[in-house]
């Protein structure tokens, strides 16, 4: 039967191998039953779920850089990108207030909360990068990166004369206290 498997996946393109065989070992999938499957998945009839981190990543790299068309073509194609609906939650983000005129602590506040705060529903606000540097967040010297959302922040250069500490900790009681 591994042999099958092999002559098989040799002489086929199959559509989301790597899925339909990760698949197969989570739920414990017989080697027949494996065997059974990537037939089907050649013949077009099976269509594997459950896309990994990277197959999302890759996704939303394809659609940023070449469209909606290039994705559904490789959604379509042997390699089985997610789709842009299966992605649509993870480009979600979170909108920034663009200030006019001066700078206030609200808008500085309510910005900073917006990308600090792990409670806002997703979906709730769209991010806009380029607002980051028009609100002038990002202007101050002290800046650090972001891991979770591979951003770089900082506090506004007119908050930061007026504030007794940098620290954040686990809360914004340093930036309320202004």
């Amino acid at each position: 039967q591994l042999q099958a498997i092999f002559d098989i996946v040799s002489t086929n393109d199959v559509p989301g191998l790597s899925r339909l065989l990760s698949n197969s070992a989570k739920e414990g999938w017989s080697i027949s039953k494996t065997s059974d499957m990537i037939m089907l998945a050649v013949k077009g009839k099976c269509h594997p779920h459950h896309c990994t981190d990277f197959d999302k990543d890759l996704a939303i790299l394809v659609y940023e850089l070449g469209g909606g068309g290039a994705l559904y073509a490789l959604n379509k194609a042997p390699i089985m990108l997610p789709s842009r609906h299966t992605i649509a939650d993870t480009r979600r983000h979170h909108s920034l207030r663009i200030t006019m005129g001066n700078v206030t602590m609200s808008a500085i506040l309510e910005n900073t909360e917006m990308l600090f705060k792990n409670d806002i529903e997703i979906g709730e606000h769209k991010r806009v990068g380029i607002t980051l540097s028009q609100d002038e967040i990002a202007g101050d010297g002290r800046l650090c990166y972001l891991d979770e959302t591979d951003e770089i922040a900082g506090l506004c250069e007119h908050a930061v004369s007026a504030l007794e500490t940098f620290k954040m900790g686990t809360d914004l009681e340093s930036v309320r206290k202004y």
